[in-house]
């Protein structure tokens, strides 16, 4: 493997190609241009597509990325096969690069150890030693390769813990690097190395340092996020002086390559600190929320006119809204895939909410399409010294509203709080759970974005906590008092209540419609009664909301609201 450096931007964006030699087809060597983004698959497929509809997709990357965590278990099947993991998935005309984790799931934090890597897969976890590595390399037979690494790290890892990963991985990449050269059929076949050391400069610089003084044929950055945390990609602001120093050890003649930067916003920032290399695990993440990639990166045609004429605030849509019930547009007007050429948003947000089969593979399709095109208009800028246009138009559709900080929702009456975003809809949900409450109370409309699934533990203040209502529960207006005293400006758009816990002048003050009459609240739980439980998310009305706590707020069209009621 052969990395040649074209040339570096002023903003630090490197143009590059790189020459790869298969294992397999009689050493063929191919080249591809760099930036790029790796294929993503899970166990070896595009995910949702068959072989024959993922060609139909334009602008394929050439290197697809595999998962050692996905495919361990089939080292025996492909060491009898001995033509490759990608001649095995149909995928011989691609490079193969395989990484040791899938950064698009959730991996268990603390199993890896002095004698090797925990990989994760449904049968359970399974530890990787160097040697058991080398073996099942020698079975897959890629083009490059990951070398075995301890990335369980994040910025609340200690200066130990990072000097431990560190230890760790040079030792497993001694072990690899010896056995590798041993090996016939990894005679071909590249490896990288993993650069690690969390958020401590001494522990980067000194894995950097080390790696670079091994015969590497490449780098992968990783360790900047803990692996327990599903869906979590790096923020590469934050990263951004420490990789500088680590970059300027590094050698420029070889590529690097970075996991978990996926967002267009994040890819654009992290090719200015000079990354080669990225995975589209971003476009399987969207595609399983339901989502669909609408971002502009026509940088040449970017006039103010059509500035103004985009109407999407953020990088995608969710066609499971209500509002795409009846809209008979193309997901993205004017895209070439096959989704939107021939099918509407109202129809994929049916099959959503039918959990039809057909929903993934259409959104899928668009997605990767979408993700690739990006890419190629990357490369595209740097050769027209057009980046910073690019760069500007992708910044400039970042969601405009900033995720609210956990201090605003600091409440006496509640201990937990779990927040779910809308992606497109510039509101989040907030669950609430009353202190010494099993279940939920109620739920919250914010103005604002935060990550989906985003957890966190709010302050109690016992004497604030006045539990009324049905077993315990807090009642509608003691919350709305309680709300108005914090003085919430320009945050609380709207509240419901539990089935059993709402009444009739709740509903009206609230704006909600009411769904049955008759019955109380022991009733409804023992099954009697006429009032059914409603999901509560289905009660809520974005149009019917009223506002709560005063003039401060902002209506959910902008506007400012009339004096509260209340």
């Amino acid at each position: 493997m052969r990395f040649s450096l074209r040339s570096v931007s002023h903003c630090g964006c490197r143009v590059g190609t790189l020459s790869c030699t298969r294992a397999v087809n009689d050493g063929e060597n191919k080249e591809v241009e760099t930036p790029l983004c790796t294929l993503y698959t899970k166990k070896g497929s595009a995910p949702y597509l068959s072989v024959d509809m993922l060609k139909r997709i334009e602008k394929l990357p050439p290197i697809v990325n595999m998962h050692l965590s996905s495919l361990a278990d089939y080292t025996e099947a492909l060491n009898k096969f001995q033509h490759g993991v990608g001649q095995f998935t149909a995928l011989q005309d691609f490079l193969v690069y395989i990484s040791v984790h899938d950064t698009g799931i959730e991996i268990p934090s603390g199993y890896n150890t002095k004698a090797g890597t925990a990989v994760w897969n449904k049968a359970g976890k399974k530890l990787i030693e160097p040697q058991q590595f080398v073996k099942c390399q020698e079975a897959f037979r890629p083009t490059f390769y990951q070398a075995l690494s301890d990335s369980d790290t994040d910025k609340n890892s200690g200066k130990k813990r990072a000097m431990k990963a560190v230890d760790r991985t040079l030792d497993f990449l001694d072990t690899i690097l010896e056995l590798h050269k041993k090996s016939e059929r990894l005679r071909d076949v590249g490896v990288f190395g993993s650069v690690e050391g969390g958020f401590h400069e001494e522990a980067r610089m000194r894995s950097a340092r080390e790696t670079a003084a091994r015969n590497v044929d490449g780098f992968v950055i990783e360790g900047f996020y803990a692996q327990n945390e599903k869906n979590k990609q790096i923020d590469v602001e934050e990263i951004k002086d420490l990789c500088n120093k680590v970059f300027k050890i590094l050698p420029e003649e070889k590529p690097r390559l970075m996991h978990a930067v996926w967002s267009p916003d994040q890819v654009v920032m992290a090719l200015e600190l000079g990354i080669d290399v990225f995975d589209s695990c971003y476009p399987w993440l969207v595609t399983e929320r339901g989502g669909a990639l609408v971002f502009s990166f026509q940088y040449h045609n970017n006039s103010e006119n059509e500035r103004e004429a985009r109407s999407t605030d953020g990088f995608e849509i969710s066609l499971k809204d209500k509002s795409m019930f009846e809209d008979f547009g193309a997901p993205v007007p004017g895209c070439s895939c096959y989704t939107c050429q021939n099918f509407t948003r109202s129809y994929i947000h049916h099959l959503l909410n039918t959990s039809e089969l057909l929903a993934p593979v259409l959104l899928m399709i668009h997605n990767f399409h979408h993700y690739f095109e990006f890419f190629e208009s990357l490369r595209s800028s740097l050769k027209t010294d057009q980046f910073l246009k690019l760069k500007t138009l992708i910044l400039e559709q970042r969601p405009s509203q900033e995720p609210p900080k956990v201090t605003q929702l600091q409440a006496g009456w509640c201990d937990k709080m779990s927040v779910r975003s809308s992606p497109g809809t510039g509101f989040l949900v907030t669950q609430l759970s009353p202190r010494g409450a099993t279940k939920w109370w109620g739920i919250i409309l914010i103005r604002g974005e935060v990550p989906v699934n985003y957890t966190s533990e709010a302050p109690v203040n016992p004497e604030n906590v006045t539990p009324r209502g049905p077993r315990g529960r807090l009642s509608g207006p003691c919350l709305t008092r309680r709300m108005r005293e914090l003085n919430w400006q320009q945050r609380v758009c709207g509240i419901t209540t539990p089935t059993n816990n709402i009444s009739a002048a709740d509903e009206d003050a609230f704006g909600f419609t009411r769904r049955g009459e008759g019955g109380d609240a022991d009733d409804i739980n023992s099954g009697e009664g006429t009032r059914k439980p409603v999901p509560p998310f289905s009660r809520i009305s974005l149009s019917g909301c009223k506002m709560l706590c005063g003039n401060n707020l902002m209506a959910l069209n902008g506007t400012r609201p009339p004096l509260s009621p209340f």
